[in-house]
């Protein structure tokens, strides 16, 4: 189990907090499957 600490680290991503920069350094677009129809290739703009 993770102390109140640990799960702080991990789950704030506002900016200025580690979790925060990591996903703004690797952020990846994504699309929910819904969205999607039968040729699933959804455009990055």
């Amino acid at each position: 189990m993770l102390t109140i600490e640990q799960n702080e680290r991990l789950t704030k991503v506002g900016p200025g907090t580690p979790m925060g920069e990591l996903m703004r350094r690797y952020w990846h677009p994504v699309a929910v499957a819904s969205d999607l129809d039968n040729d699933p290739v959804k455009p990055v703009c």
